[in-house]
């Protein structure tokens, strides 16, 4: 008896899986070294938002957490400045970089980090990816 299993489907998803897992890799590795020491592992609430900051910043998402460990008081102080939000965390932060990533990306574009375009590019294929079994919004 035939399958009704979609393997073409099963491989995509297992591919976007290893993608997210190798990107919150890389955010406790920046960590590890940003803090000079071993850290915990991540909260389920960071995985989520690791995820949910690769459904949003799609191929961009490694570039904006390299500039952001790199570039952090610089970060900061551009966000406080663009939103009037007077605090920011000490160091990186996924959450702080999730909500503000727009202004990481405006940034990186000032600072010539990426073009422009390139931006653009990331944001449109992102919205244009249908994952139906994520809840990415």
């Amino acid at each position: 008896m035939k399958s009704d299993i979609d393997m073409g489907y099963v491989r995509t998803v297992m591919q976007k899986m290893k993608q997210e897992l190798k990107l919150a890799t890389h955010w406790q590795n920046r960590m590890s070294e940003h803090l000079g020491q071993g850290v915990p592992s991540l909260t389920g609430q960071q995985v989520g938002q690791i995820k949910s900051l690769y459904f949003k910043a799609g191929m961009i998402s490694r570039k904006m957490i390299d500039f952001t460990f790199d570039n952090w008081n610089s970060y900061t102080a551009y966000v406080m400045e663009a939103t009037g939000i007077p605090t920011c965390p000490n160091v990186p932060h996924i959450g702080y970089l999730l909500t503000h990533r727009e202004e990481a990306m405006a940034l990186m574009v000032e600072m010539k980090i990426v073009p422009m375009d390139e931006v653009e590019l990331a944001l449109e294929v992102a919205q244009n990816i249908d994952w139906p079994h994520y809840n990415h919004n």
